[in-house]
């Protein structure tokens, strides 16, 4: 079995692409990066990690023109470029999310458990990953991460079996990140593995991503509106976690 990563971006470099390719780097067998016409150093970071890159051409619409059709011509490139078969499995990870064990947060600890995961998961076509949402740090750099409302309930499959020639949901905004097939399930559960998503640690990716998001069909109202409630109920992560993805930012 080989493991592959599968990442798309655009204009990263400011953010969380560098520790997030490093953690990867000891966990993946080949991490392909699908790049949405960045106009800063994002595609060089990914190919200073020796990425399988590609960037997307002009007939393909970009992530927030049509989201389905951009992350299918993604896929497909990603088939065409790494040529993964039949018993590999892939990782869909965003620019600012690292898979991490209860176990012990350095990659060859992560690889382990994942291959253990997988094996005992043994006829589902994926496995849904718990995604907790980081939303701050405490003073020594310990995750914050988010419990109130829908927030302490995000999963999704995003570990999951190749399966040649997979089509995407087509839809503008708000479509799930791996293909069609792997939605129709049926998924293994786990309580050792979690993807973090640090997206919303900065307070101004906060005001971003609720700009980005209100309004828009594919996320519920409230949720929505919730992410720049005041009214927050945060705990402190307590599974090992790579410290590099703590950014200083400039406010």
């Amino acid at each position: 079995m080989r493991l592959f990563g599968l990442t798309v971006g655009r204009n990263e470099a400011d953010r969380y692409l560098a520790p997030m390719l490093w953690h990867y780097k000891d966990i993946f067998d080949e991490h392909f990066f699908y790049d949405d016409g960045s106009t800063d150093e994002t595609p060089f970071i990914a190919h200073e990690f020796n990425c399988s890159g590609y960037h997307r051409p002009n007939d393909v619409p970009s992530f927030l023109k049509n989201e389905g059709q951009f992350r299918e011509a993604a896929w497909q490139t990603f088939e065409q470029t790494v040529k993964p078969k039949p018993g590999d499995w892939v990782l869909v990870t965003d620019c600012d999310e690292v898979l991490v064990s209860e176990y012990g947060d350095d990659p060859h600890t992560v690889r382990v458990i994942t291959e253990r995961v997988i094996k005992a998961a043994g006829n589902h076509i994926a496995v849904n990953l718990n995604i907790p949402e980081v939303f701050g740090f405490t003073e020594n750099g310990t995750p914050l991460v988010r419990t109130d409302r829908l927030w302490g309930t995000i999963h999704a499959p995003r570990l999951f079996a190749y399966r040649p020639n997979a089509r995407y949901h087509h839809g503008e905004f708000g479509v799930p990140a791996v293909p069609s097939y792997v939605m129709s399930g049926p998924w293994y559960g786990t309580d050792h593995l979690a993807l973090m998503h640090f997206g919303y640690a900065d307070p101004n990716d906060q005001k971003i991503k609720y700009a980005r998001y209100n309004g828009k069909t594919g996320h519920a109202n409230q949720h929505v509106q919730s992410i720049v409630s005041p009214d927050k109920t945060l705990a402190k992560w307590t599974w090992p976690f790579p410290r590099t993805m703590r950014i200083e930012w400039n406010r």
